[in-house]
């Protein structure tokens, strides 16, 4: 309480006192003259100084409550001041700015499954390290030569994962935009065997180290590559306000901020065993749990993101959805999103579509006719049995892949079209289908339909002499 709200109830009591005390005199007077009698001895000042001194002591015993409440308050205001100014900074460093109307309403959900996701794995991470060092006869009663020797096959096993790493990206190439989600969760996959066979590698022995370390060293570079190739797509499906740039940025503190308190909880865990007793019986059920968390974690995480741009399995959801409405249903990003599968997709039936096969395979299937009209119409789409080949030329853009894979959805479904011009017909349902996605979200201008874009046809046309 301030000084001057002291003095003025100070003043104020002092003024109510006095008051008091002349209304007490004027009323025993009063009384007095009425009957007749004046008896000063009613008037008694020391019993009025006696009542005074009784509101003093009322009046300060109100004054402190009152200066301990505000003091209370006031020290509740400051903790609250104190906690939103740390809110306010931990969302500076790891959200992007203008968050959360900068970013789509999944994103906090997908970066709470990331950051488990990653603890999980960190912590993992310092088990299988502890188990590869002892694998390596690195401990604490080793001696300078043996060191010198671990030390030379820790290069050797990080020189042919590197390697493995670079050969995984040239291979899988566009792959990671089309299908991000299930590139993301085939590296964790990667990620957790290679951790399990460093795990392991105690067991085996020294002679095998460098083999096991190498392959285990592969997936890690695996997973680095699936998960630095993919992050791309992710956040941009999160970014609303050309700010991928910053989604990007906290992205990465996010991910060294999980990983730190991984390796923390790690370290802290694996200093109960030194590396001379290592116990595969205590680090193995840990390890087991940390990678089920971490998995779960993964999936959750891939699960909130909303891809816009469609790929062969995105594309087969939305239209067969879209013909069986007869054109009435539309479905948006968030609720394809929910119907692809990432896991398992093997047994779907989008993978009845095979893009680009081999020539000398579909070779039988093809007539003259058949090589006139992909010269014309840039693809060609060929039915043998329950499958559906779709063959493009070097020239075939956007709009040519999705009339070709409209026409392919078509028979996988058994949808007839109308009779007439089949061409005409089908270039009109074609056109409409591109409208009615286009007003509901998606990206129609490019697509990662095609897994094997090199496999294009080049048609060499022949010049009249």
């Amino acid at each position: 309480m301030s000084t001057k709200t002291k003095f003025l109830l100070k003043q104020f009591n002092k003024s109510y006192s006095t008051s008091f005390l002349k209304q007490s005199k004027n009323s025993l007077l009063n009384n007095n003259n009425t009957n007749g009698k004046v008896n000063q001895q009613l008037i008694n000042e020391d019993d009025l100084s006696k009542n005074i001194i009784k509101l003093e002591k009322i009046s300060k015993r109100n004054i402190s409550s009152t200066g301990h409440q505000q003091d209370i308050k006031h020290g509740n205001d400051t903790l609250n001041n104190y906690w939103k100014d740390v809110r306010n900074k931990f969302i500076s460093v790891f959200l992007p700015k203008g968050y959360p109307n900068s970013v789509s309403d999944n994103y906090l959900n997908y970066c709470k499954w990331q950051a488990a996701q990653y603890i999980a794995g960190s912590f993992s991470g310092v088990l299988s390290m502890q188990a590869l060092l002892y694998a390596a006869g690195i401990t604490s009663n080793t001696i300078t030569v043996a060191m010198l020797g671990g030390a030379l096959a820790w290069i050797i096993k990080d020189g042919l994962g590197q390697l493995g790493g670079i050969l995984f990206a040239s291979k899988v190439n566009t792959n990671f935009d089309a299908d991000p989600k299930y590139w993301r969760l085939r590296g964790e996959y990667a990620l957790i065997a290679s951790a399990l066979l460093e795990i392991l590698s105690p067991l085996s022995g020294a002679k095998w180290f460098i083999l096991q370390a190498s392959i285990a060293n592969i997936g890690k570079n695996i997973s680095c590559f699936a998960a630095g190739a993919t992050r791309a797509a992710m956040n941009q499906s999160f970014a609303k306000s050309d700010n991928l740039a910053d989604v990007t940025a906290k992205a990465t503190s996010q991910t060294l901020a999980s990983s730190l308190i991984g390796t923390g909880l790690g370290i802290t865990f694996s200093s109960l065993f030194s590396l001379t007793t290592y116990s595969f019986a205590t680090i193995f059920p840990v390890f087991c749990a940390l990678s089920f968390i971490q998995l779960y974690s993964l999936y959750k995480a891939v699960s909130c993101v909303r891809l816009r741009v469609l790929n062969k399995q995105r594309f087969f959801i939305l239209c067969s959805k879209y013909l069986e409405s007869n054109g009435a249903t539309v479905l948006t990003p968030t609720e394809v999103s929910k119907l692809e599968k990432f896991v398992i997709t093997s047994f779907e039936k989008f993978q009845n579509i095979i893009i680009n096969p081999s020539i000398d395979k579909l070779a039988p299937l093809v007539t003259e006719n058949d090589m006139d009209s992909l010269s014309k119409e840039r693809y060609l789409v060929k039915e043998s049995g329950n499958k559906i080949y779709i063959l493009f030329t070097t020239e075939a853009t956007t709009l040519h892949v999705m009339r070709a894979m409209f026409l392919s959805t078509c028979l996988l479904n058994n949808v007839e079209l109308s009779k007439g011009d089949a061409i005409n017909q089908l270039n009109g349902h074609v056109d409409t289908f591109i409208n009615a996605i286009e007003n509901n979200g998606w990206a129609v201008n490019h697509d990662f339909v095609e897994e094997k874009t090199h496999m294009r046809l080049q048609i060499e046309k022949e010049e009249n002499l």
